[in-house]
């Protein structure tokens, strides 16, 4: 009413002024209706009227230029002694604030945003008196907790427990004899007391499994309860933790980074002392397997090397000289047999000998004292007398005797004897001796 009142004293005010000022502010007032904001006081309406009629003549101006000048109409100045005219003020309407709802949802309580206990104020199925839904995954009773997995609150989700409806059911649970019930959830009613296996190390895997029982505390284990400090992959004694050489080959002696320990070699041939023949090998020198070069081995042991052997094979006990060959012994009467095997070491040139390097010429084999080369009675018996073809010579035995004669004539019939003197003895001739002739 109050903006009614302020127009009807402007036209008022317009109409005692005179048709100038009227006409003048008739213009203003058809562009002040266009450009009204009754949300400002009357002062600031005024103000953003006659900036926007400057606004409007600039535009006018603009336009003026490109069709040619143009003529303003004059302004009719206001009478000096006119007063100037002020609107009164207008009073804006307070604005009054919709009222803040709390409680959007309207189940009776506030949203967390204004300091309720509603934990989803746009469902009023949710709430702290709302019953949990099973297993649907939201906190319905806004306990800060999806617990609608745990409905027994037993602390097992429905997943490990068995029997999500009594919390007397669940994997921690004591199995109770006799009841026929699977309180611990491990799938048997089990009435039985079970008495776990034992886990000396405690880590994870039982005695009767367990290859390495001794794993140190909080050392992470393979299915054989082996840490990576107790494991030895090769078998060097070293545990594959500190095992800088793995897959050392069995039986290589090794350090305490799980690489093998070179075994000593005096003479750096390559071959450890331990297998080493010939463990003075001078450098440079190639060797066999067994660590003995060319010149260290002797393999006909005629003791010369092998590197300067020139007859190899030779047999054993078989003289050489230094080159390894066969030292030929004296022959001194040269008949092919050598003076240490020669029984007959003087025999005549060009006579074959036997294998004691003998010729018939010098064998006796009666041993009649004739030669074999000139026994012309070979085998002739021991003792016999033999002539000089080696056949022996007959005995003729003497008549019989007669004890009666006189001694002389006993003698004299001796024949073939003679008397020594005084007729004591005869003697044969052919050296055969005579008894005395008084035993005759």
């Amino acid at each position: 009413m109050k903006r009614i009142l302020g127009i009807i004293g402007i036209f008022l005010l317009l109409a005692t002024t005179g048709p100038n000022l009227s006409n003048s502010f008739a213009g203003d007032w058809s562009w002040f209706q266009k450009r009204r904001n009754f949300g400002d006081s009357w002062k600031e309406r005024i103000a953003k009227a006659k900036q926007q009629r400057e606004d409007d003549r600039s535009e006018d101006d603009d336009s003026s230029d490109e069709d040619g000048p143009v003529e303003e109409p004059p302004v009719d100045q206001p009478p000096v002694d006119q007063p100037p005219v002020e609107e009164p003020p207008v009073e804006e309407p307070p604005v009054e604030e919709p009222p803040v709802v709390t409680d959007v949802d309207g189940d009776g309580f506030d949203g967390l945003a204004f300091g309720g206990a509603d934990c989803n104020d746009d469902d009023a199925a949710v709430n702290p008196t709302a019953s949990e839904v099973p297993y649907n995954g939201v906190d319905e009773n806004c306990n800060g907790m999806v617990d609608d997995d745990d409905l027994d609150q037993d602390g097992f989700v429905q997943a490990q427990d068995c029997n999500d409806s009594d919390g007397a059911i669940n994997p921690a649970a004591a199995e109770i004899p006799g009841n026929n019930i699977d309180e611990n959830c491990n799938g048997m009613a089990d009435d039985l007391v079970v008495v776990p296996d034992p886990d000396s190390d405690g880590d994870g895997v039982i005695d009767t499994a367990d290859a390495c029982p001794a794993t140190a505390a909080g050392e992470a284990v393979d299915a054989q309860g082996c840490s990576d400090s107790q494991r030895d992959a090769d078998g060097d004694g070293v545990s594959d933790a500190l095992d800088q050489c793995p897959a050392t080959p069995a039986g290589v002696a090794v350090d305490g980074s799980g690489c093998e320990v070179l075994p000593p070699d005096s003479d750096a041939d390559g071959v450890a002392d331990a297998a080493d023949s010939c463990p003075d090998t001078p450098a440079g020198q190639s060797v066999n397997t067994n660590g003995c070069s060319a010149y260290q081995l002797d393999s006909d042991g005629d003791g010369v090397s092998d590197a300067i052997d020139l007859c190899a094979g030779t047999p054993a006990g078989v003289e050489v000289d230094g080159e390894g060959c066969t030292v030929v012994p004296p022959d001194s009467d040269n008949d092919g047999v050598i003076d240490a095997n020669d029984a007959c070491a003087n025999t005549p040139s060009g006579q074959n000998v036997d294998a004691s390097g003998c010729a018939q010429s010098q064998l006796d084999s009666d041993n009649d004292g004739v030669n074999n080369a000139q026994d012309q009675c070979p085998g002739t018996a021991a003792g016999a007398q033999v002539d000089a073809t080696g056949c022996e010579i007959p005995v003729v035995q003497p008549p019989p005797h007669n004890l009666n004669a006189p001694m002389e004539t006993l003698c004299a019939s001796c024949h073939g004897y003679e008397a020594s003197p005084g007729y004591s003895r005869m003697h044969s001739l052919h050296s055969y001796s005579c008894s005395t002739c008084h035993n005759f």
